[in-house]
């Protein structure tokens, strides 16, 4: 690239070694000439496309970030001769912008590249467009669309101070609650059993009856819900501030039987006319929804003793052992579409199981011990 030439450029198309090359400042009116020559590598026909730009360019990279269920934040580069700025639009998704009302619409400065959109609805799809104004040289045609959603609005029990105050023994329907658009708090406790975190959780209380012994659970027909973790903690000081939360009393994971992977607490020795906290989260990734909980009185009869039970390794490869300090009466192994593809009877302790057969992935182990029930998720590698 040698000479008095006004521009030159190589190699920064979109085919390998050929060239684009942005001219800008030229005169109307004016013959220019145009060198193409190669540098010994290859010879040969070739194309050649000359584009007139508009003179006001459409801004580029449009994104929308920090969406929340009502506003969100419009992003997009700047244009040089953009000295008026720029005009930005969020429309209702599919509307066309040269003929529908805008949902929000605004200007900005030159070298202005965000802009916050407010007063959306919840759950809604929009469209995102923004031109630039470059004076002299006219507006931009529309860049866009940019689509987004916002999110839905967070349950009324989403924090803490907000928890519903449940009755022991007021029966749940399946569509009673929902964790749709739950968020998590700052210092929100993780519970033992909760798998890949919190963010989905929302919050209730009880008061304890007389005896002391309840049962929590979310395995009520009718959810949409349907993978649970719930655990259940001594009230707070300051529900304002989480760290404060008091001592994990329980906590359960796919203890359910009527929703195979929602949840069932069993909790003894409360102190009667305390309030306690319950914790309602999805388990890792899985799908919000709707879901019931209740809360009932509990005899004194003995429950499954997680103390006393573990299992190892998690992930298994051949051999998935159990270590109990009773016997083992039944083994129940089902898949993710709830079908049963081990079942054994060892009656003995700390009993072994052959998982060898099974496809990789994640499975649901019933055991039962002393004629009460538990299910325990695992890997098979």
């Amino acid at each position: 690239c040698g000479g008095a030439e006004l521009f030159c450029f190589a190699d920064g198309s979109s085919v390998d070694f050929n060239s684009d090359v942005l001219v800008t400042g030229l005169t109307a009116n004016t013959t220019y000439f145009l060198q193409v020559y190669t540098e010994g590598f290859s010879e040969g026909a070739f194309s050649l496309a000359i584009t007139d730009l508009p003179a006001c360019a459409e801004p580029q990279n449009q994104s929308v970030t920090n969406i929340t269920s009502t506003s969100a934040d419009l992003n997009w580069d700047d244009v040089t001769n953009a000295t008026n700025g720029f005009e930005w639009f969020v429309f209702a998704s599919g509307d066309d912008p040269a003929t529908a009302t805008p949902v929000s619409t605004a200007t900005v400065g030159a070298g202005v590249t965000t802009a916050n959109v407010t007063g959306l609805t919840p759950q809604t799809d929009y469209d995102f467009y923004v031109s630039s104004d470059c004076s002299a040289d006219g507006t931009s045609t529309l860049a866009g669309p940019e689509s987004f959603s916002t999110l839905a609005l967070p349950p009324a029990n989403d924090d803490l101070c907000d928890a519903i105050a449940l009755t022991i023994g007021t029966p749940s329907a399946g569509s009673d609650y929902t964790n749709v658009g739950a968020t998590a708090q700052a210092n929100e406790p993780i519970a033992t059993c909760f798998a890949g975190g919190v963010d989905k959780s929302v919050w209730f209380t009880f008061v304890a009856p007389n005896s002391g012994s309840v049962q929590v659970s979310t395995d009520i027909a009718g959810a949409t819900f349907t993978d649970s973790e719930i655990a259940v903690y001594d009230a707070p000081t300051d529900c304002l501030d989480l760290s404060t939360l008091g001592a994990e009393l329980g906590c359960d994971q796919d203890g359910g039987m009527t929703v195979g992977f929602n949840s069932i607490v069993d909790l003894t020795g409360l102190t009667p006319g305390n309030t306690y906290y319950i914790q309602v989260d999805r388990w890792n990734t899985a799908t919000p929804g709707t879901f019931g909980i209740e809360v009932n009185e509990t005899l004194s009869t003995e429950s499954f003793d997680r103390n006393n039970f573990s299992f190892y390794p998690n992930p298994a490869q051949n051999m998935l052992n159990l270590q109990t300090t009773s016997q083992v009466e039944t083994v129940k192994v089902y898949n993710m579409l709830g079908q049963q593809v081990l079942s054994e009877t060892p009656n003995t302790v700390s009993p072994s199981l052959n998982v060898d057969a099974l496809q990789a992935g994640t499975y649901i182990m019933n055991v039962t011990i002393n004629g009460s029930s538990e299910n325990f998720r695992f890997i098979k590698k």
